[in-house]
């Protein structure tokens, strides 16, 4: 039987994300009694985090170079110059 609390995993000989995925794929597989949330965290969660950050920081990246494309553009002045007859 699972008791309620915090368990502790040490894994040598493979890396974070391969031991991550080993151990939901053993967390899966189980059955919880209610109230029970299995979770990874430590430096799986700070991997995450980390990754999330990334995400952003190069999707603002990408978006600050195109906003700016665009000022230039607009600073070159339009293509169509419209005069009153």
């Amino acid at each position: 039987m699972i008791e309620r609390g915090r368990y502790l995993v040490t894994v040598s000989g493979c890396d974070l994300a391969s031991a991550s995925v080993d151990i939901q794929a053993a967390i899966d597989e189980m059955t919880f009694p209610l109230g029970f949330e299995p979770r990874l965290g430590g430096q799986r969660q700070e991997m995450e985090t980390s990754f999330d950050r990334m995400r952003f920081a190069i999707l603002l990246a990408i978006f600050m170079v195109n906003l700016e494309g665009a000022w230039r553009r607009g600073r070159r002045g339009s293509c169509l110059n419209a005069r009153r007859l």
